[in-house]
């Protein structure tokens, strides 16, 4: 999802400040470490955050163009799904930045015409297939690290998506371990977030009509669409389902942010959270 975030910044930089993000990129391209061992960056790198790579604006590096430095180094750079799927990477070295701070949300991906980003399948299936070129072996680290992001909001419909798509990309990496036979493949999780409960009877029809994210949603809200249009058009209320009740609008806008959205769809989906109302949901202690 965020190239330069905390998952995948860690395995590749030491940073005193998770949100040092130029630095991490910087380590991330170019091997900045100081610690023993660190000679150059790491060969495969897919994701958003190209703001992050370039000197210019507030998120730049402040003087070197890592993408630029990258170039020179001898990676692909590729910036659509088409150019992804075709690279070759003949350097065994592949730099692919896609969308903008973020990558798109799963659920939203329809909704966007013209959009070009690759699946974290598609990404998984490339750098399997280039960092799997080395005769010593490999280490990658794939995240759905929207999973998270879409949770912080309770979007219970957003994070099902996400979630699908996580799943996919394992299938793509356990085919390849069964086919390879000397790799081993871990699933795990940084922690839980939100605390997400079904319920005895969710709605799942409910749920699986609804069309975009909470964030999206309020977008269009923000946009000059009223609460009502916003909501069926994207969620059915109000067309295949019933209309909002007057509580359900005064949620949303007592809110004045997705969460309001989000308790609506919750309530009328029968899911729960850790959280309710307006303060968003956080990080939880339970096992993963």
């Amino acid at each position: 999802m965020f190239l330069i975030d905390a998952t995948p910044g860690v395995w590749a930089a030491h940073t005193a400040d998770r949100y040092d993000y130029s630095n991490i990129a910087g380590q991330q391209a170019l091997g900045l470490g100081t610690w023993e061992g660190r000679l150059d960056g790491v060969e495969v790198l897919l994701g958003a955050g190209a703001a992050y790579y370039k000197p210019q604006g507030a998120n730049g590096t402040g003087d070197l163009n890592l993408i630029n430095e990258l170039k020179d180094r001898g990676y692909e750079y590729v910036r659509k799904a088409p150019e992804l799927n075709k690279a070759t990477a003949p350097a065994d070295r592949l730099l692919g930045l896609f969308g903008g701070v973020a990558m798109t949300f799963v659920l939203d991906r329809p909704l966007k015409q013209g959009l070009t980003e690759p699946t974290l399948a598609e990404m998984t299936a490339k750098a399997l297939d280039i960092v799997s070129r080395d005769a010593d072996g490999f280490f990658l680290v794939v995240e759905g690290g929207a999973i998270d992001w879409t949770a912080h909001k309770e979007d219970v419909a957003g994070t099902l998506h996400e979630v699908i798509a996580f799943d996919e990309a394992i299938a793509i990496a356990s085919r390849f371990e069964a086919d390879d036979g000397e790799t081993l493949l871990l699933v795990t999780a940084d922690h839980e977030t939100g605390g997400l409960a079904l319920g005895s009877e969710p709605d799942l029809e409910f749920i699986a009509g609804v069309s975009a994210t909470v964030d999206l949603i309020w977008g269009a809200i923000e946009g000059g669409m009223t609460i009502e249009t916003a909501i069926k058009t994207y969620t059915g209320i109000g067309g295949v389902w019933p209309a909002l009740t007057a509580r359900e609008r005064e949620t949303i806008r007592s809110c004045n942010d997705p969460l309001g959205i989000a308790d609506v769809l919750n309530a009328r989906a029968g899911v729960g959270w850790g959280w309710s109302g307006c303060e968003g949901a956080h990080h939880t202690g339970t096992k993963v």
